[in-house]
């Protein structure tokens, strides 16, 4: 018995080892014929021969490039842009529940501080009160003082005691003692004028030329006043559309079985797709137009308008200026002179003082946000005075962003570069945005929703959909701005000596 089991397991072995060998061409099945050389050939086998080389760069000449395994790196690189700093900001702070898709809102700015003489006004013959013309005639009230500044912003002076000497220590102040119901124009004489002859008091104005700045101060009752001048501001009301922000992305039912070379999932598909939609909510917040219309069947379709075009004021920042070599001569490309953006520290403080000029100008934080030129130009700044010019605010806020800020005069400007500028088109631009007077409506919040299309009989996958309803407004449109830089204007090169 056990010599017929040592029998079966030998017959076996054999048998295996004939099936292994004629599959790999590794073993001769009947006799081969030897070759002229004595030497027995193999016969033709399904690889290659490398004569002589064993080497990775042959065998990958005679083989295939791909022969060796790769290293595979299983983190992708995720390409977008580096943030939405507005829509950030607007994240961390509280919104407003609208409930219409149009929202309605008022901004009202303080009664403004400076009025211009429209037509010269000529000096006074007497003590009487007199009307004078100015542009903006709602500017002064009953009871209003005013310094007279000139068109390049140095007040008048006025007169010393006696009325006859000039004093150049004290600008010339007037007092507004009525408004003359007919025509609403300012009835006004002097406080420190020159002396009436047949009174003696200091009323009479000299001549106020055309262009004359009144500067309005506190209002001045006399003992028995109980009445003044009325004092009421009617907010302007604006309309902005609330926008349907929607995105979709689906995975196939074989895509979630299938096994992948790296680490990539439906989670990851779905944050870039979120990160896209943020991007054009943000581009839409900043740069959209305002529209409402109907093109099919599935209702209107709303658009908001970007809050670039709601700003108060315009800036113009900065100068191109002709490059010079390290020879100090100027630099041609051998028809115009080449010339570079410049921005300098005195730029800066000029800015300063344009953003928070007037009435209504806001709190004194501002966001810059900067498209890279003028971004490229801040950082190249030279420092005259200062240690540095920006001091870097990481975090600022907990909002997850970092600026360089710049300080004066009591004013913080907080500086970022924002890739959509350029992106968007907006070259060379700038926006200074006062947080506090920024303001988000949301008619239906965010919401994300999962489908399975299968059963709805769409496509043999799944789906998920994120969506936001909502809008940016901004209040006291003069605490904003909308910076440029100046025209480009080419110069030619200097003919030669």
């Amino acid at each position: 018995m056990q010599k017929v089991k040592h029998f079966f397991k030998f017959l076996f072995s054999v048998i295996v080892m004939l099936i292994v060998g004629a599959a790999s061409g590794g073993y001769a099945v009947a006799a081969d014929e030897l070759s002229g050389s004595g030497v027995q050939d193999m016969g033709d086998g399904a690889g290659k021969v490398v004569a002589g080389a064993s080497s990775v760069t042959v065998n990958e000449t005679i083989q295939d490039a791909e022969w060796y395994l790769k290293q595979i790196n299983k983190t992708i690189v995720e390409m977008k842009f580096t943030g939405t700093p507005i829509d950030q900001i607007l994240r961390n702070a509280s919104f407003n529940k609208s409930e219409s898709i149009t929202v309605k809102f008022y901004s009202v700015g303080q009664r403004p501080l400076r009025a211009v003489v429209k037509t010269q006004f000529n000096e006074m013959s007497n003590a009487t009160p007199t009307a004078i013309d100015l542009e903006n005639t709602a500017v002064l009230g009953a009871m209003d003082t005013c310094l007279c500044l000139d068109a390049d912003g140095d007040f008048i002076p006025g007169y010393k005691p006696g009325g006859s000497e000039v004093d150049n220590t004290h600008p010339l102040m007037i007092r507004v003692n009525a408004v003359d119901k007919g025509t609403n124009k300012p009835l006004i004489y002097a406080v420190n004028g020159k002396n009436d002859s047949s009174t003696g008091k200091p009323f009479i104005i000299p001549q106020l030329a055309k262009g004359t700045v009144l500067v309005r101060m506190g209002r001045a009752a006399a003992e028995r006043d109980v009445q003044t001048g009325e004092y009421y501001l009617l907010p302007d009301p604006e309309e902005q559309y609330c926008q349907r922000f929607i995105m979709q992305v689906e995975q196939t039912i074989y895509d979630r079985f299938s096994a992948k070379e790296v680490d990539w999932s439906f989670t990851r598909v779905e944050r870039m797709a979120m990160e896209d939609m943020r991007i054009g909510m943000e581009a839409t917040g900043l740069f959209g137009v305002k529209s409402k219309h109907q093109i099919n069947a599935q209702g209107n379709v709303y658009t908001s308008e970007g809050i670039w075009y709601r700003a108060g004021k315009d800036i113009e920042l900065g100068r191109w200026v002709v490059k010079y070599d390290e020879g100090g001569n100027e630099m041609d490309d051998g028809t115009n002179k080449i010339q570079e953006y410049e921005i300098t520290e005195g730029d800066l403080v000029d800015l300063v003082d344009q953003i928070i000029d007037g009435a209504g100008n806001g709190s004194r934080t501002k966001l810059v946000f900067v498209d890279k030129v003028i971004y490229a130009a801040l950082c190249k700044i030279k420092t005259v005075n200062r240690t540095r010019i920006f001091d870097p605010k990481d975090n600022y806020n907990n909002w997850g962003l970092d600026f360089q800020s710049f300080e004066c005069m009591g004013t913080k400007l907080l500086f970022y570069r924002h890739d959509l500028f350029n992106a968007w088109g907006f070259n060379g631009k700038a926006f200074c945005l006062d947080p506090e007077y920024l303001d988000k409506w949301v008619f239906q919040n965010w919401e994300r929703h999962e489908y399975d299309l299968k059963q709805l009989f769409i496509a043999n996958s799944n789906a998920v959909t994120m969506e936001e309803f909502s809008c940016w407004t901004l209040g006291f449109p003069d605490a904003h701005a909308r910076i440029t830089i100046p025209e480009y204007k080419v110069i030619p090169k200097s003919p030669a000596a």
